[in-house]
């Protein structure tokens, strides 16, 4: 248990400084995919409440994007999850896409609505980042992940 919550310590550090040399991206969503992938809904929900509380508190727009972006990754990985299995690299390259592309209207519509002027080619060229980055970054994080033993490998 003790090495679990290192290692998400660990992930939150790295991702927090990755985030640091590429505003604008979030790199905390690739934690979430791989909470809903172990299938462990208290540390989905720790992980979760974690990553919205640190981007909902840093951005500069209103509450509620955060809120949205988080709410729709669950749902599109919960949605996803009935046509390909959760570990599969086009499973993530196409959620990855489909996260890109609700970054922009997230972003644009959120700041309509506070009549907050944001310009579209960064908002295009942060998703497009985004979308590109996710799957990376998920490849890395899984592989780094510790898997758990099965007792299934061992004879009686």
């Amino acid at each position: 248990m003790l090495g679990n919550i290192l290692w998400w310590l660990c992930f939150a550090v790295v991702a927090i400084w990755t985030q640091s040399w590429l505003p604008g991206i979030d790199l905390l969503i690739v934690g979430v995919v791989i909470c809903l992938e172990e299938g462990n809904p208290a540390q989905t929900a720790w992980i979760a409440g974690m990553s919205l509380l640190l981007q909902e508190g840093s951005g500069t727009l209103a509450f509620g994007f955060s809120i949205l972006w988080y709410g729709s990754l669950i749902v599109l990985f919960l949605m996803g999850r009935w046509l390909f299995q959760a570990q599969n690299f086009l499973f993530i390259t196409l959620l990855g896409a489909c996260m890109g592309v609700l970054r922009y209207v997230l972003l644009l519509l959120m700041a309509s609505l506070q009549d907050f002027q944001l310009s579209e080619p960064l908002v295009f060229t942060e998703s497009l980042l985004q979308a590109a980055i996710f799957p990376l970054a998920w490849a890395l994080a899984y592989k780094f992940r510790p898997k758990k033993e099965s007792n299934d490998d061992v004879l009686a």
